[in-house]
């Protein structure tokens, strides 16, 4: 995974969300970790289709990821479409109702 660029993550885990295939959790613990490890150099449709194909993907997200695309979001806020920000919000609307609310 230490190979993946944003880009490659975000759209990895897009295609295998996209494919609404079954997808290994060490492969998403993975690129969670590259994901984490990169955030800084996320773009904002990068962010976007990251959160979106996770929560398409129904998987528990890790909290340190989770932060550090949100610090990426805010940091780059201003660079944000509207398409990035609809999957955005859709992403943390299904993530939150996947969690109950919480």
């Amino acid at each position: 995974a230490g190979d993946f660029s944003p880009q490659g993550v975000s759209n990895l885990l897009w295609g295998l969300a996209t494919m609404q295939v079954d997808v290994d959790k060490g492969l998403v613990e993975a690129m969670g970790r590259q994901a984490t490890a990169t955030a800084g150099d996320f773009r904002p449709q990068n962010v976007a289709t990251l959160l979106w194909a996770l929560a398409t993907l129904k998987v528990e997200v890790d909290q340190d990821l989770l932060a550090a695309m949100v610090k990426r979001a805010t940091e780059t806020a201003n660079a944000f479409i509207p398409q990035d920000v609809s999957n955005l919000l859709w992403a943390f609307a299904t993530s939150r109702e996947k969690s109950g609310g919480e």
